[in-house]
């Protein structure tokens, strides 16, 4: 994960750079046609740029999710598979079985219901 979160910063720093590199380059440009083309090639360079930091911030959370899932499916198999259909949609729910659908509410009522006892027995006793 720390690489990863280099490799994001490092490509920010390439961003930067090429920016002051651009804005150097167009102070010593006389004529317009030459400015356009340097405009075109530093848009062209932020945009390749721009989509590698892109790309590395979906690689990111792939391995934050998968880090997730890992510890899911120790903790309940079922809800971990639940969730990497979740996660493979988009979080798009609606792709879920009624089944699939009633693992997560027992997961949230479960949970709930141990947060409640935790929280309200002390106070009750």
């Amino acid at each position: 994960m720390k690489l990863a979160e280099q490799q994001v910063m490092d490509v920010d720093a390439k961003i930067t750079a090429a920016k002051a590199d651009t804005e150097k380059k167009l102070l010593l440009v006389k004529s317009d046609a030459e400015k356009k083309f340097l405009l075109a090639q530093a848009d062209k360079e932020m945009r390749f740029l721009i989509a590698e930091k892109r790309r590395l911030r979906g690689d990111m959370e792939r391995i934050r999710w998968n880090a997730y899932l890992t510890y899911l499916k120790t903790k309940n198999t079922l809800l971990a598979d639940v969730m990497k259909t979740v996660i493979e949609n988009h979080f798009n729910f609606s792709v879920l079985t009624v089944q699939q659908q009633q693992v997560i509410v027992n997961a949230l009522v479960e949970t709930k219901l141990k947060d409640l006892i935790k929280n309200k027995a002390p106070e009750l006793l």
